[in-house]
């Protein structure tokens, strides 16, 4: 089985090119090679500027807005942040559902949309300490980076497959934006430059410069600022936080130079959303249903769930736990039974460098060598 497949393959190709396209990229060890990245960066920004207007409404800019509308699907998957937790997101894609078909196989088939909350980047959980680790490499300005490497290729390896999802899927698939998805570690436009375990945001800026250049960053800046906000299921709302006020229709559909409810999505804290506000949107975007949750992720949780904001708004970011909810139109939503926990895949695929045919793979094999 050729591993190479092109960009412009990727909607084309067979489901079983695709899967082993996906094992081969996850299992990657090494960070994405450039052109090929810079490839799939310039496809799915082309995906994302042509929506389908019926499920992502456009805004007042001819541009498809921060609404995206899943009302139409029969069954909806809902994972957290993922942080770069690509075994995570490989056990999610071969998670063998209804009559023993895997995700991928719904979503080939075109029976169910999977709906990621975003933050794809920066480890967290476990690998939290690597961050402390390549910290001294990023000081000596990468002359050294074999730590970094690892997060890079973790991270961005991960939205390689992410990226490739929504080209192939396209409204079946959706990422929405983060306070993560922040390659310029800007503070403005709804974003702040992000610091927790060292200084992630300014560590792989200057990565990227060295490395990958300012095409790249710019390319990757556009995806993340074409990301949507806010999701209307049939009976469930959901953003990457809780958020922080309520909005109507119009404005989050117009949302892409409104700062302040772009913050208000991706970086809320607990308890200190507006008093009403989630009882609101229920109001304005489902008719007041009384049997409906909003789903998020963000703020770290224990356990596989938790109910904030009288219990209306349930939080499923635990970054030891590999969390799904799973919902069907016409059933109710069931807290304890929808929400589990996605069982490990067992997959021993070889690792090796994705790569266009025309492109020459870069070697950074010499960064990881038993010995370190």
């Amino acid at each position: 089985m050729n591993n190479n497949i092109k960009v412009n393959d990727l909607e084309s190709c067979t489901q079983k090119q695709y899967e082993n396209f996906i094992h081969t990229v996850l299992n990657t060890k090494s960070p994405p090679e450039k052109v090929f990245f810079k490839n799939i960066i310039d496809q799915v920004n082309h995906v994302l500027d042509n929506e389908d207007c019926e499920l992502r409404p456009t805004a007042k800019n001819n541009l498809p807005g921060g609404l995206i509308d899943l009302r139409s699907f029969n069954k909806t998957i809902i994972i957290p942040d993922l942080h770069a937790r690509r075994d995570f997101f490989k056990s999610l894609l071969f998670w063998r559902l209804d009559n023993n078909k895997t995700l991928l196989d719904l979503l080939e088939n075109g029976d169910c949309t999977l709906l990621c909350l975003g933050d794809g980047v920066h480890a967290e959980g476990d690998l939290a300490k690597r961050w402390v680790l390549s910290y001294k490499e990023f000081l000596n300005g990468y002359k050294k980076h074999t730590i970094m490497d690892e997060e890079i290729s973790d991270s961005f390896n991960l939205m390689i497959v992410i990226m490739s999802m929504k080209i192939r899927y396209k409204s079946r698939f959706n990422f929405l934006k983060g306070n993560h998805e922040n390659i310029l570690n800007e503070t403005g436009n709804g974003n702040f430059s992000f610091a927790k375990f060292a200084n992630e945001g300014a560590m792989v800026i200057d990565y990227f410069k060295k490395f990958y250049g300012n095409d790249i960053i710019k390319s990757y800046a556009a995806f993340e600022k074409k990301l949507p906000l806010f999701v209307v299921g049939s009976h469930f709302l959901a953003s990457h936080a809780e958020p922080y006020f309520k909005f109507d229709r119009e404005r989050i559909i117009n949302y892409h130079n409104d700062s302040q409810l772009i913050e208000g999505l991706t970086w809320t804290e607990n308890f200190s959303s507006e008093k009403g506000c989630i009882d609101a949107l229920f109001e304005t975007f489902l008719d007041n249903c009384h049997n409906c949750f909003y789903f998020g992720g963000h703020r770290p949780i224990k356990g596989f769930y938790n109910q904030i904001n009288n219990d209306r708004f349930v939080q499923i970011h635990n970054p030891y736990k590999w969390i799904a909810v799973t919902i069907s139109k016409d059933s109710e939503i069931i807290l304890e039974n929808d929400i589990v926990e996605v069982p490990q895949e067992n997959d021993q695929t070889e690792i090796s460098t994705i790569f266009d045919d025309n492109s020459n793979a870069i070697d950074f094999s010499e960064h990881f060598s038993k010995d370190e």
